[in-house]
């Protein structure tokens, strides 16, 4: 039996926090039922009673606040951590290989699965307990995103800028510069020999294995797949006007031409 002498007038708390645009009713419903479900089922595991603690909303953000009703604060403030552990859990390991706390019974764990699973729905779900620091768990996605920018990464992309130089020791390859001035190192297979030659100070678009730098930048192409010459731009016929000033030799354009037309030649009297 709980001291009633224990008990604590106060309340804890523990909170979802959902980044993203959430229209769906339903889906809040859902989180909170099973929110509910996963701190009493902790609370049973803890005390090997039922659950005494009773647990309500009091904002939209899915803020749980259990009163007492016969319940320590230890045990309250101890159901909040278990809670926060088992999210943290699940932010550190693949959601199908997570090793639950053992606080948890399955029906814990298909509680807390439900939840995490609502991040096929929103960006990011935050828990927040009392007194323990926050943990946040974002969509795999764009987890992933955020430990590629952090560490460099590699993807099959392009790269354009000038083809530079030129090497065949040991490994062959060329360097594009790009508009920053940023060399990045490309290379080749033997067989592209020629093209890349051919290529030599022309502006390309190179494709192959990008490695990118944690800001985005790109280091490299270690496989390079294809290699595209750009046809440098055509003028618009206003911007050649005036480029040579002398051509006509004094004459008004149109004379000159009516002259290189009859053959007499474009040369003034």
């Amino acid at each position: 039996m709980v001291n009633q002498e224990e008990a604590i007038q106060g309340s804890v708390k523990i909170a979802l926090e959902f980044e993203g645009e959430i229209f769906d009713i339903d889906l809040l419903a859902k989180a909170a039922r099973n929110l509910r479900t996963l701190l009493k089922d902790i609370e049973e595991t803890i005390t090997g009673e039922s659950p005494r603690a009773t647990w309500e909303w009091d904002e939209p953000v899915l803020r749980a606040v259990a009163s007492p009703n016969g319940a320590t604060e230890a045990t309250l403030l101890r159901v909040a951590h278990e809670a926060r552990e088992t999210f943290g859990k699940a932010e550190e390991q693949p959601l199908g290989r997570v090793s639950w706390p053992k606080t948890l019974s399955p029906k814990g764990q298909r509680a807390a699965k439900e939840i995490v699973n609502l991040l096929n729905k929103v960006d990011a779900i935050t828990v927040v307990a009392e007194r323990e620091e926050p943990v946040t768990l974002k969509r795999p996605e764009l987890a992933a995103t955020e430990i590629r920018r952090t560490l460099g990464y590699q993807e099959h992309s392009s790269v354009e800028g000038v083809l530079d130089i030129i090497s065949v020791r040991r490994r062959p390859h060329f360097s594009v510069r790009q508009h920053a001035g940023l060399a990045v190192q490309c290379i080749f297979p033997d067989s592209m020999i020629d093209e890349v030659k051919a290529a030599l100070g022309g502006r390309v678009v190179v494709e192959g294995l990008v490695r990118y730098r944690s800001d985005g930048s790109p280091v490299s192409i270690s496989n390079v797949t294809s290699l595209k010459v750009k046809a440098p731009p055509v003028r618009p016929i206003h911007e050649l006007r005036g480029s040579l000033p002398y051509m006509t030799q004094g004459m008004a354009a149109g004379e000159y031409i009516r002259r290189l037309r009859e053959g007499t030649g474009g040369d003034a009297d």
